[in-house]
């Protein structure tokens, strides 16, 4: 066992709470929608609930791995990529035909989760391993590993700048992988226990969700220094910005 009995409650009350990355949208966030569809984790029932948001309602209900979390669409609307926590493997979701493709191993804890323009590459934040898996979606194997802090949660992408950035809980940072060498080039400390992370979109400004100080760090991404940190409510853990640069949480 990695973690004590109370940091499998505090990560299993985390994941319940926030029903993290509920929501998928074609803004660089870690909160991700294509087309008129939102897709939903639904952690006790093991599958995703599809909304038309014009309709404004459930128009169906796909079951996936167990205790789905972590949501990521591709640009292209094409795929939609659900971590699956407890059977420790992502499942890979048609979002046209609104079906599972197919479910991929890829190791003790995925949780955070990010894709490419077109699904073909997953880039799995692994809980319990500090590890991202580089996930080729195609051949479902995993083409490599690459270490960062403690306990990585939200991942981000920025594929034109070719940057990944992922929160590591348990390190106070933000880790930076240059995706095309897939090696951690810097990292960044943050607050207390970085959970959700959020990029404007022109990829200037990023922003990490601190949960045990109540605080958001702000990030210029050209310098990789944090320029303000703002106080926030009790206990944050996503956010998401908009495309006129606006912050939301």
């Amino acid at each position: 066992m990695l973690f004590s009995i109370n940091e499998n409650a505090f990560f299993k009350a985390t994941l319940n709470r926030v029903a993290f990355f509920v929501f998928a949208s074609f803004s660089l966030s870690a909160c991700a929608e294509p087309a008129n569809y939102a897709f939903i984790s639904n952690q006790l029932s093991n599958d995703i609930s599809v909304i038309d948001i014009d309709k404004k309602t459930v128009v169906s209900t796909i079951t996936v791995g167990t205790a789905p979390a972590g949501v990521a669409l591709s640009p292209n609307g094409q795929r939609v990529l659900i971590s699956n926590p407890d059977s420790q493997n992502i499942s890979v979701l048609d979002a046209r035909q609104l079906t599972e493709i197919s479910q991929i191993p890829v190791g003790q804890g995925p949780v955070g989760i990010a894709t490419n323009h077109d699904g073909s590459l997953a880039y799995v934040a692994d809980w319990y391993e500090h590890k991202i898996s580089v996930v080729e979606v195609d051949k479902q194997l995993i083409r490599k590993r690459i270490d960062v802090g403690n306990s990585p949660a939200g991942v981000i992408l920025n594929e034109s700048q070719n940057r990944l950035y992922v929160a590591n809980r348990d390190d106070n940072s933000v880790s930076i992988i240059d995706t095309v060498t897939e090696q951690v080039v810097d990292t960044v400390e943050v607050g207390q226990a970085p959970f959700g992370l959020a990029l404007t979109a022109d990829g200037k400004r990023l922003f990490s969700v601190n949960v045990q100080d109540n605080s958001v760090s702000m990030i210029d991404t050209d310098s990789l220094t944090v320029i303000a940190t703002i106080e926030v409510g009790e206990w944050p853990y996503c956010a998401v910005s908009s495309l006129m640069a606006n912050f939301f949480m």
